[in-house]
């Protein structure tokens, strides 16, 4: 059996705050195949954006990391200047927010051929016939006369294509989407997730695709990880997850989703405030003051990941909770 591409153990990361430094990671683990999609999910503050970050070793300054990253037999956190250069060719991130990535100042053209010639990747000509080449695969029209003008004028959903370009530029192995469609309309973004979801197939890459939506994780990724105060709290293949989830943090997303198919009803609501890693107690289940099934052993356990069946979940009731909500 091949080892992981991706290998993520132990993973924490703490930030400086007023009184010294504050966790916003905890103990992340989870491996990635070649090829496979893992989406990760939850409320703001959860720690989604910064898991990907120290993937991509993009934390901000004064970040104090511990645990492993490694990436294809590399240590990630031990990489040096050069090949932390060459690994983010072979790792790319496509971010949230296309304009506060693309210096305005610069054409489109210029964006995206910076990179690969700056890193002596392939010349500038090569560059430019590639760009624009990848701009009319993700769906940029007139994509040569694209190349010449500047992030103001375009929409937001072809910025993001540019993005989405300017990730695949360097054919990687893995790519890292940090709610990629956030800022767009919703016809925009199926059309984005569309794009993404079939180049990343014809090309076998791997992606970890952060999102809000536990619906559109369990569309277009292989497996879901759903994070809560800077944690795991559940994994599993995406269907079963969305069918049946095992923590009650994952099954109240699930029942705060609008139905599609049946008559309105006023939602569900998850009572109290989400938990960032920062505000999460140090033993216990962060979730446990908004889940209507904790009980005192919820917060004086030690609570970590176990095999629930198929399912990864920390919730010290999943068996005795899956059984009553599943009439078992």
């Amino acid at each position: 059996m091949s080892e992981p591409l991706l290998t993520v153990d132990a993973l924490r990361v703490d930030l400086p705050v007023d009184s010294g430094l504050g966790s916003v990671l905890r103990d992340v683990s989870f491996t990635l195949d070649a090829a496979e999609s893992l989406g990760i999910v939850g409320e703001s503050g959860s720690g989604k954006s910064m898991t990907v970050r120290a993937i991509d070793r993009l934390l901000p300054r004064g970040a104090e990391v511990s645990g492993s990253i490694r990436f294809d037999g590399l240590d990630v956190m031990a990489l040096g200047k050069r090949d932390l250069a060459a690994y983010r060719m072979r790792v790319a991130m496509i971010f949230q927010d296309p304009r506060a990535h693309i210096n305005p100042l610069r054409t489109i053209g210029q964006f995206l051929t910076e990179a690969v010639v700056t890193n002596k990747v392939m010349g500038k000509r090569a560059a430019e016939e590639r760009s624009t080449s990848l701009l009319a695969e993700v769906g940029v029209d007139r994509p040569q006369s694209r190349m010449r003008q500047y992030p103001f004028e375009l929409s937001g959903g072809l910025l993001q294509r540019v993005m989405i370009a300017s990730a695949l530029i360097t054919e990687p192995d893995l790519l890292l989407a940090d709610e990629p469609t956030t800022a767009l309309d919703v016809t925009t973004q199926s059309e984005v997730m569309a794009i993404l979801d079939e180049i990343r197939r014809e090309r076998g890459m791997a992606l970890i695709f952060i999102t809000h939506d536990l619906d559109l994780a369990a569309a277009v990724c292989d497996r879901t990880a759903v994070m809560y105060a800077g944690s795991i709290v559940e994994t599993n293949a995406s269907a079963a997850l969305h069918d049946h989830p095992m923590h009650p943090y994952t099954a109240a997303l699930a029942e705060a989703r609008p139905s599609m198919t049946s008559r309105a009803r006023r939602l569900t609501v998850i009572p109290g405030v989400a938990t960032s890693g920062l505000q999460a107690p140090s033993i216990g289940c962060a979730f446990a003051p908004r889940c209507t099934h904790a009980e005192p052993a919820c917060t004086t356990s030690a609570i970590a990941l176990r095999q629930v069946g198929t399912d990864r979940t920390s919730c010290l009731r999943a068996e005795e909770i899956f059984g009553v909500r599943h009439g078992n």
